[in-house]
């Protein structure tokens, strides 16, 4: 999807000034898809860690999916409320990475 948003221009202007296909593809096609492989991980990523603590509590042994199951099976509520805690500030440490990981790899795009 990022690839197909790049302005044919860009294309055109690389071939005209002697740019080989390795060339193209370094300068124009990578820093143009970017901000669309940066998005997609940030979704990824999200997806990823609902998944993860869903099939903890699903099929697993351990890991925080688990421990809120066990604790809503047992009526711990206040362990249910800190894996609840734990998961969101994982997962808002992974979105704090990921956008700093976006900004070092896209410098020229604002938010």
């Amino acid at each position: 999807m990022g690839v197909t948003e790049i302005d044919e221009t860009y294309f055109r202007a690389a071939s005209c000034l002697g740019a080989n296909d390795g060339q193209i593809f370094r300068d124009v096609v990578v820093p143009g898809a970017m901000p669309s492989i940066v998005i997609g991980l940030a979704i990824g990523m999200g997806i990823c860690w609902m998944a993860l603590v869903a099939a903890e509590m699903i099929a697993g042994e351990h890991g925080l999916g688990y421990m809120i199951w066990e604790a809503y099976s047992l009526a711990q509520y206040p362990l249910i409320i800190v894996g609840m805690f734990v998961i969101g500030a994982v997962g808002a440490g992974m979105s704090v990475a990921i956008r700093f990981l976006g900004h070092s790899m896209v410098p020229w795009q604002k938010n």
